[in-house]
């Protein structure tokens, strides 16, 4: 019976080495992670640095977008401007008009005065 006894421990005593050498293989690759975990954290950290950083640069210049029109004011200033456009195209269009009309009248009271030096 102490063979057997023997047999179990020795087959106990291997079992126990493969277990120890797996969680050694466990503990290396979780050291691993730690490390990447830790770089991972100082990114994080410098990331929070950087965005504290652009908070506070928004916050200083909030003042400066508060007096920037926004999009209704523009859109408001071109429906003027077209209307202004549109006015002035009119106005261009009845000087044109008016322009062409002067010189028939023109023409027109020429061959009048010349009719009247004639007679």
């Amino acid at each position: 019976m102490s063979d057997e006894i023997m047999k179990v421990l020795d087959k106990q005593g291997r079992v126990l080495e493969d277990i120890s050498k797996v969680l050694k293989e466990q503990s290396d690759t979780l050291k691993e992670h730690g490390k990447k975990f830790e770089v991972i954290n100082k990114t994080l950290e410098r990331h929070g640095d950087q965005l504290d950083f652009l908070a506070k640069k928004s916050m200083e210049h909030d003042d400066r977008f508060k007096d920037l029109a926004t999009k209704q004011e523009f859109r408001t200033l071109y429906d003027h401007m077209d209307n202004i456009i549109g006015i002035m195209s009119k106005r261009d269009q009845e000087a044109t008009f008016l322009e062409s009309r002067v010189t028939r009248l023109d023409s027109r009271v020429t061959r009048i005065e010349k009719k009247m030096d004639m007679v």
